[in-house]
């Protein structure tokens, strides 16, 4: 059975890096701020977020 790639996870995540790296001008405190922006609108990291205060309240 000939077996042929449909998704390359680690250039997907390269290019990914690449471009919010350009968006940054390659400056890494301008990253650091575009990801913390980008997290404050991502509806998995709230999701992950409140989940968490919930189990933290639990116990």
């Amino acid at each position: 059975m000939n077996k042929t790639k449909t998704f390359d996870c680690v250039q997907f995540q390269r290019s990914i890096r690449e471009k919010m790296l350009k968006e940054a001008d390659y400056d890494l405190d301008k990253l650091i701020k575009g990801i913390e922006e980008r997290l404050k609108t991502n509806d998995l990291y709230k999701f992950l977020i409140e989940r968490q205060e919930k189990q933290s309240a639990i116990v």
